[in-house]
């Protein structure tokens, strides 16, 4: 991706910012932000409007995990117009979970629950994905925030099958962790010392 960064100077370049952007999440919040401004930059000059919505939609991510609710907020919602002109409903979906998630930071379980849901509603009937078991176990969450720990057992038991199926052992282990601490509020400890074995 840095080779493609440095020789292209057309929509590549854009790509190979975004997938940076990506890769420096975990690494360097200062390194994906300067690569996702690029990306979003080089994509509208380029009139990708898929991979502009799609970096916006980065930043907005970037500034939620940075605090900034209010411009994280922004960004998901001009993020959202974008892929709703491209018609990408995926997409949509995958940013409705990220406002889902920021309302939720926010305590707001009202507004998270809405938007978690018209992302679930969308994600229901789709193939598995990393953005639908992210988004199921985002909702999991908020249903064990509210106290409704069946329904919360019954989403992370989703968020298992899409991760046995994605064949990702990470996300199966997030997912087994997710049922047990269920199972723990719940003083369920025998299934719950299952689920963690």
């Amino acid at each position: 991706m840095l080779t493609i960064y440095t020789i292209c100077e057309d929509v590549e370049q854009a790509r190979a910012s975004y997938h940076l952007s990506l890769y420096y999440k975990d690494v360097d919040m200062d390194t994906s932000l300067q690569y996702a401004e690029v990306s979003k930059r080089l994509s509208l000059e380029h009139k990708d409007y898929g991979l502009y919505a799609r970096s916006l939609k980065r930043l907005g991510v970037i500034y939620m995990y940075s605090e900034d609710a209010d411009l994280a907020y922004n960004y998901f919602n001009r993020a959202k117009r974008i892929a709703n002109d491209e018609k990408d409903y995926f997409l949509i979906a995958d940013i409705q979970s990220d406002i889902g998630l920021l309302f939720q930071r926010k305590s707001d379980y009202k507004e998270s629950l809405s938007n978690l849901m018209e992302a679930y509603y969308f994600f229901k009937d789709e193939k598995p994905s990393v953005e639908k078991h992210k988004s199921l176990n985002r909702l999991g969450i908020l249903y064990s925030k509210l106290n409704k720990n069946d329904r919360s057992v019954d989403i992370f038991s989703e968020a298992l099958e899409v991760a046995i199926l994605l064949g990702e052992k990470d996300r199966e282990i997030t997912s087994y962790i997710n049922l047990a601490v269920i199972e723990t509020q719940l003083e369920n400890f025998e299934n719950a010392i299952v689920l963690y074995k």
